[in-house]
């Protein structure tokens, strides 16, 4: 059956519904741990990259969001195998309003959330070269994001909201409400570094 005919039969909601997005909510509601934290990981991202006054061409928020609604998918494999899985199922899977450069970027930054910043496979180096070497950049700099905030969270809704990530002259700041505080560990400290140094910036780490 054509998919012109199969459109016709939408409603006219559903008719205007991006399709990339609609997709990436329902591999968010289908396969994250709480899928209500995706919305908060879409503010908290948006809010380190406005803050860092990084300029908004590219990648669009669009992408930016189906990214974050991706983030979590491959949560139950292996550690050892999350990075690679999550890559090869965004590669592979069906989404259409999406050139190859955009889906490249929403492979590779959900490969480098799991696998971590330095870490390189076989297919990582064919999806590389597909990207513009500053949007490699961002995809880099967003799963740098994506690593901190999981480590803070672990993928469940209610924590981002209360933790301040922001740009400050030339500090990444994170603050803690009083109760939180004990989430400020060696190994957040240790990510946030990574990050800052992806924004040229030192860090500063401190009570709401």
């Amino acid at each position: 059956m054509r998919e012109g005919l199969l459109h016709e039969q939408l409603s006219p909601e559903e008719q205007t519904a991006d399709p990339l997005l609609q997709a990436a909510r329902d591999y968010n509601l289908l396969r994250a741990r709480d899928p209500r934290h995706a919305t908060e990981l879409i503010a908290w991202t948006r809010g380190i990259l406005e803050t860092a006054g990084l300029a908004q061409d590219e990648p669009s928020d669009r992408l930016i969001e189906t990214v974050c609604l991706l983030s979590d998918i491959g949560w139950r494999a292996h550690p050892d195998y999350r990075g690679e899985q999550s890559m090869n199922v965004i590669a592979h899977a069906y989404f259409t309003g999406i050139d190859h450069v955009g889906r490249a970027f929403l492979a590779l930054t959900t490969f480098y959330r799991y696998a971590g910043l330095k870490a390189g496979s076989p297919a990582e180096a064919g999806l590389k070269t597909l990207l513009p070497p500053p949007l490699l950049a961002r995809a880099l700099l967003i799963a740098g994001i994506f690593r901190v905030a999981y480590l803070l969270s672990a993928g469940m809704a209610g924590i981002l909201p209360r933790i301040a990530a922001t740009c400050v002259d030339n500090r990444l700041q994170l603050r803690f409400p009083e109760d939180l505080a004990a989430l400020a560990s060696d190994r957040v400290e240790g990510r946030l570094k990574q990050l800052a140094k992806l924004l040229s910036r030192g860090v500063e780490i401190g009570r709401l």
